[in-house]
Order: structure tokens, then sequence, then C-alpha cells
């Protein structure tokens, strides 16, 4: 993302300071949570694009489904 002025072009943000120590913890937090996000995104686009619909009756054995497909 970019921070825009009024005048619509990129502005400079100041940094972000952190006073105390829960500050700091909580910006850690922050920074791991968006990485764990991140890694499950990419984990389910991963499980999206690699469905076996070949092996459909092995996968779905033990599930309470029937196939019918024509």
């Amino acid at each position: 993302m970019v921070a825009k002025g009024d005048d619509d072009k990129p502005a400079v943000v100041p940094e972000l300071i952190l006073e105390t120590r829960e500050d700091v913890k909580r910006f850690i937090e922050a920074m791991r949570i968006r990485e764990i996000k991140e890694a499950m995104r990419e984990q389910m686009d991963d499980a999206k694009s690699h469905i076996e619909v070949e092996r459909a009756e092995e996968i779905l054995k033990d599930q309470r489904c029937k196939i019918q497909m024509s």
C-alpha cells in the first residue's frame, strides 16, 4: 500500500513509534499473524489447485456422500 497526500501523489509516512513493551508485543504479534495468514492462504490455494477427482471414491470413502456423476 502507498499513502497518498492531498495531491494524490505518494506521501512519506513517519515511522511507527513503539513506546511500551505492550506496543512492541502487539506489533510483533501482528507481524506473526500476518505471516501465518499468508502461509494459510498459500496452503488453501495449493489445496484447491490439487483436487484429484479421479481418486474421489478413495478419498471420500469414509464420508457420508454418494458420487453420481454422468
